[in-house]
């Protein structure tokens, strides 16, 4: 079964990137599920990872 997203709005703007709400949908749409997805620009990529790997000592 494959999927895809859509994003549907923006939810925040920092200095290192923006927030997306995103809705992702099986390729029958036979369900979604809403997320929420954070990206940036590549220079900044690095940010991200730190920020995933402190959020990760959380699980």
């Amino acid at each position: 079964m494959g999927f895809y997203g859509e994003r549907i709005d923006v939810l925040g703007l920092g200095s290192y990137g923006k927030v997306h709400l995103v809705k992702i949908m099986s390729l029958d749409l036979s369900f979604s599920h809403l997320i929420v997805e954070k990206s940036c620009e590549e220079e900044v990529a690095d940010s991200l990872v730190k920020e995933k790997e402190i959020l990760d000592q959380f699980n």
